[in-house]
């Protein structure tokens, strides 16, 4: 009796200098995150800070776009681009105009140091992300995320008051589709994303 073990490691990076990761869409479809955005998993990336705004970062709103940084750059250093097109805010260099669903992502690569020529105007990380395209098999998704006040509980000192959760319901729903029009030449895919926030919050 003989038990055979076979592991494979990726290839030693010969050919350029440059320091990358890379974030697959299994990540970010299966890895869980409170906000549901790539942004959200760049703290996997080694020398990254954790991003900002994670507490109020989502998809779909500039306003909520994450800020980062890596290796000790600041945050107006890197460069975000979605399918090779530029996605920073020209008003604010440290936020996204566009933030991408995880649904539609195939993957995110982020260059984090020793750049090649490529990577031209990142004056710290270049961040490229990929869509998804569709293929000859019809394929999608739907998703519906609810995270209600109700099923929270509550915290130590609300309780010794007999207070309740602030009223929270908070609703994520969305869905991707991708196939073909003509096999082999022509595809085709769309994803969709909403978020509805019912809160409430009170500060002195």
């Amino acid at each position: 009796e003989s038990v055979t073990v076979q592991a494979t490691t990726a290839t030693l990076q010969t050919d350029r200098a440059d320091i990358r990761g890379e974030l697959g869409s299994e990540q970010l479809m299966e890895l869980p995150q409170p906000n549901r955005t790539y942004l959200g998993m760049m703290v996997l990336m080694t020398g990254t800070t954790p991003p900002g705004g994670q507490l109020s970062g989502g998809t779909n709103n500039p306003s909520k776009g994450m800020t980062f940084a890596f290796n000790g750059t600041g945050n107006n250093g890197a460069t975000v681009r979605i399918e090779g097109v530029n996605a920073l805010n020209p008003w604010n260099r440290a936020a996204q105009s566009y933030v991408p669903s995880i649904e539609a992502i195939q993957n995110v690569n982020v260059a984090t140091n020793a750049n090649d020529a490529e990577q031209v105007m990142a004056g710290g990380a270049s961040v490229n992300v990929m869509l998804k395209s569709g293929t000859n098999q019809v394929h999608g998704s739907v998703f519906w995320y609810n995270a209600n006040s109700f099923l929270e509980a509550n915290n130590f000192f609300a309780n010794q008051r007999g207070l309740k959760p602030p009223p929270l319901n908070n609703n994520n729903a969305g869905g991707s589709v991708g196939g073909h029009i003509i096999r082999n030449k022509l595809f085709y895919f769309g994803a969709w994303e909403s978020d509805w926030n019912h809160s409430s919050d009170s500060g002195t």
